[in-house]
C-alpha cells in the first residue's frame, strides 16, 4: 500500500469516536456448506481453500481481538448483515434475488442469515440489514452513525473487493475516516483482495493489519495502554 501515490491526507484512528463495522460475517458467507461455498469446492478449489482458510485462520480471529478490544474499551461495535427482510428475497436486485433463490434463501431469520457465534452480537450492539454490496445504498447506516457521532471507522469482514471496498468507499466518500483491517477480511483470491486493498488505499483511506490498528487505538487519549478501557465514559 505504501508505493501508491495517495490523495488523502494522512489521519489515524481517533477513539472514542472509532466504531467498529463487521460485514456479512454470517453463515451464507463464510461457513463453506452455505451461499458460493459448494460452488467454489466443486469449480474453483483453489479459491475455496483461500477464502474458506483465511476467514477460520485470519478473519474470525482478529475480529475477535478487534471485538475484545472495542467491548472492553466502550467504543462502539456495528454489524451490517447481508440478506433479505421476506422469504422470497423479492427485496433485493433481479440478479441477487435469482442467486438466492437457487441454491438457498438468506432472508432475515433462515440459517443462512445468522450472524457466526464465534463474533455474535451482545445485547446493545447494533445489526443493520443492508440488501446491496454498499451499506450506504440500501440501509440506515450514515443516519445511525451520525447520530451516534462516529467519525472513524475500522471495516472489517466479507468479501474484501464486494461488500467491504463498496461500504468503506462510501463511507469515506460521505465523510467519515475509513480504515480498511485488511487481515480481518477475506476475498476469493489473493490477487483481487490486493487489487481492492490498493483501489482504496490510494484513494480513500487507509488499510491496516489488526496489530497497527490496536497500536494507534491505544495510543489515543481515554483508552488505557495496553488494553481496551476507557479512562472514562463513552464519549459519544
Amino acid at each position: 500500500m505504501e508505493t501508491l501515490p495517495r490523495f488523502v491526507p494522512e489521519m489515524r484512528l481517533e477513539a472514542p469516536k472509532t466504531a467498529l463495522l463487521l460485514i456479512d460475517i454470517q453463515h451464507y458467507s463464510t461457513l463453506p456448506e452455505y451461499g458460493v461455498g459448494p460452488h467454489l469446492k466443486r469449480d474453483f478449489p483453489e479459491c475455496f481453500e483461500y477464502y474458506y482458510g483465511r476467514i477460520e485462520k485470519l478473519v474470525l480471529p482478529n475480529c475477535r481481538r478487534l471485538l475484545d478490544f472495542f467491548r472492553s474499551g466502550g467504543l462502539r461495535v456495528i454489524y451490517l448483515t447481508i440478506g433479505s427482510a421476506v422469504p422470497d428475497a423479492s427485496d433485493l436486485r433481479p440478479l441477487r434475488a435469482r442467486a438466492a433463490s437457487a441454491k438457498c434463501n438468506f432472508w432475515v431469520g433462515s440459517p443462512e442469515y445468522r450472524i457466526r457465534d464465534e463474533i455474535r452480537p451482545r445485547e446493545g450492539e447494533p445489526v443493520i440489514l443492508k440488501t446491496s454490496a454498499s451499506a450506504f445504498m440500501s440501509s440506515t447506516i450514515g443516519q445511525t452513525l451520525r447520530h451516534m457521532g462516529v467519525e472513524c471507522l475500522a471495516v472489517a469482514g466479507v468479501v474484501t473487493y464486494g461488500c467491504v471496498l463498496m461500504t468503506a468507499l462510501d463511507a469515506a466518500d460521505t465523510g467519515f475516516k475509513t480504515f480498511i483491517i485488511e487481515d480481518a477480511t477475506a476475498g476469493y483470491d489473493r490477487q483481487h483482495d490486493n487489487a481492492a486493498l490498493r483501489i482504496f488505499a490510494a484513494g480513500s483511506g487507509r488499510v491496516l493489519s489488526t496489530e497497527q490498528a490496536l497500536q494507534q487505538l491505544r495510543q489515543l487519549p481515554g483508552v488505557l495502554e495496553g488494553t481496551g478501557e476507557k479512562a472514562s465514559n463513552r464519549g459519544i
